[in-house]
């Protein structure tokens, strides 16, 4: 998904550091 670092923590409810 072409989201921000920030959006895809939110929307998945984890921390997680996508690029």
């Amino acid at each position: 998904m072409t989201v921000s670092p920030s959006l895809s923590v939110a929307r998945n409810g984890r921390v997680l550091v996508v690029n």
